[in-house]
C-alpha cells in the first residue's frame, strides 16, 4: 500500500491519493478508518502538506507516519525550503508573506495558510524523534547552497523539484528558482 497524503490533483499508479477530507494525518483515528490497522503502509509521499501545520501538528503527522508504515517503509517529504537564499521566493512561500496571502485565495476552503517555514535540520529533526532514518534529497544549506543528492522518482513522484518543468513554471511566477527542501525517511 503506497499513499499520497494531501495529494491535491496529484495521482500517480500504483499509490492511493488522498486529501485531508478521507484522512487527516494528525488523527490516529482518520489512520485506523483508513488503513485498518497499523503497519500496513509500504511508502507515504507528501508534498508541500507539512507547511501547512504547527510544529505539534507535523509531529503527530509523522508519529503516524511511523505507526502506520511497515517496518523499512519510508516517507518521502517535500516542503518549501526556509534556507532558501533567494528572497522572491521566501516572499512567496513564508507564512504571511506577500505570496501566500495571494495563494490563500485559490485554496479550498478548509485548507490552511502556511504555518511552518521548515529548514534541513528543523525537519530532518523531527524526523529522528521518531526513530526515522533520514536521507536529505534537495536541501539549501545555512550559508546559502543548494545541494542535490540522486534519488528514483518512482519511490515518490515530487512536481516542484530542482529542474522539473512544474518548477521551471514557478520560477518565473515568483521571480526567483523554484525548489524545494526534500527528504526520505525510513522506518527503522
Amino acid at each position: 500500500m503506497r499513499l499520497i497524503v494531501g495529494a491535491g490533483t496529484v495521482s500517480m499508479p500504483g499509490w492511493l491519493s488522498l486529501q485531508q477530507a478521507d484522512l487527516d494525518i494528525t488523527r490516529a483515528g482518520d489512520w485506523m478508518k483508513v488503513i485498518g490497522g497499523v503497519g500496513k503502509v509500504d511508502a507515504i509521499l507528501t508534498e508541500h502538506t507539512l507547511e501547512h501545520l504547527t510544529y505539534n501538528e507535523a509531529a503527530a503527522a509523522v508519529w503516524n507516519f511511523w505507526r502506520y508504515l511497515k517496518p523499512g517503509g519510508h516517507v518521502r517529504v517535500a516542503v518549501p525550503d526556509g534556507l532558501s537564499p533567494h528572497p522572491n521566493y521566501q516572499g512567496w512561500v513564508a507564512p504571511g508573506s506577500r505570496g501566500e496571502r495571494w495563494l490563500q485565495q485559490f485554496r479550498a476552503v478548509n485548507e490552511p495558510a502556511h504555518k511552518t517555514l521548515w529548514n534541513f535540520e528543523k525537519l530532518a529533526s523531527l524526523f529522528r524523534r521518531f526513530a526515522f532514518r533520514v536521507r536529505l534529497l534537495e536541501w539549501f544549506d545555512y550559508e546559502g547552497l543548494f545541494h542535490r543528492e540522486p534519488y528514483r522518482l518512482q519511490d515518490g513522484y515530487i512536481r516542484r523539484r530542482h529542474g522539473s518543468a512544474w518548477s521551471n513554471v514557478l520560477s518565473v511566477v515568483v521571480g526567483a528558482p523554484y525548489t524545494s527542501l526534500i527528504l526520505d525517511a525510513v522506518k527503522v
